[in-house]
């Protein structure tokens, strides 16, 4: 499985760089489908780690993965807000703000919030590929903290 993780987050991050140009809705389900794959690799990459079947340094990506994302994220939702609060105080005429247009799942979808999260996945599916290459084997021994 910690192949299908390497791959997901580079072939998806490489999807995502490629369609950054891309309409809105196609770079959208683009990008959740793409996300969606590599949050479900993730964690089956946990649970397989968990269970004593892959090495500590796949699931350390995993985490990473799953941490930097959620960081994205919301940088993304804090700048979008701050790109709002900017405009309107350049302008004299403000800028009204529909509920609908300042949704989360639209504002991901912008072509620079694509760019960034491509960059992320694709930084950590190189080293994913990286850790794979090196062939270290998991743990023969579960280690038990039973005294």
């Amino acid at each position: 499985m910690s192949i299908l993780f390497a791959a997901s987050l580079g072939l998806g991050g490489l999807a995502e760089l490629l369609t950054m140009r891309a309409g809105f809705n196609l770079g959208h389900w683009i990008l959740l489908g793409s996300l969606m794959v590599q949050v479900v690799a993730a964690v089956v990459v946990m649970v397989q780690n968990y269970q004593g079947v892959l090495r500590p340094a796949m699931r350390n990506l995993a985490i990473t993965f799953l941490a930097s994302i959620g960081l994205w994220f919301y940088v993304v939702q804090m700048a979008t807000g701050a790109a709002i609060g900017y405009q309107n105080a350049r302008s004299r005429v403000k800028v009204s703000v529909r509920t609908q247009d300042y949704e989360p799942l639209t504002m991901i979808a912008h072509p620079t919030a694509r760019g960034f999260s491509g960059g992320i996945a694709l930084l950590l599916g190189l080293a994913g590929a990286v850790l794979l290459l090196r062939e270290e084997q998991a743990p023969e021994d579960k280690v038990s903290f039973n005294v």
